[in-house]
């Protein structure tokens, strides 16, 4: 794979994790983590149109996804997710706009 197709791999992925958020496939917490991972990639680290999801994602960093959910007892992680459910609610709209502006970006996005 050249860097041209694997940009390109990294732009589908971006898009397919856009979607599956959108579609309830994939926790909206874990999937904002991933696209602000992966934006490195693509050199957009300091683009505005993420801000919306770094602040997400600096306002729940104390909650727990995947396998970190394992180090944590059932009545715990019961409290973070009712506090974390709470949150992702009151951003509902600020992560589906910043959602839409992000995949407008990544389909005008020039490899």
């Amino acid at each position: 794979m050249n860097h041209k197709e694997y940009l390109n791999s990294v732009k589908d992925k971006m898009l397919s994790i856009i979607s599956d958020i959108e579609q309830k496939n994939l926790p909206p917490i874990e999937g904002i983590r991933s696209l602000l991972g992966l934006r490195h990639e693509l050199n957009l680290s300091n683009d505005p149109v993420f801000l919306p999801l770094v602040g997400i994602d600096s306002e729940t960093m104390d909650y727990p996804v995947g396998q970190r959910r394992e180090n944590y007892n059932s009545e715990t992680l019961i409290r973070l997710d009712t506090e974390l459910a709470q949150i992702l609610q009151e951003e509902e709209v600020n992560i589906k706009n910043a959602l839409f502006e992000i995949r407008k970006r990544l389909q005008l996005f020039n490899l």
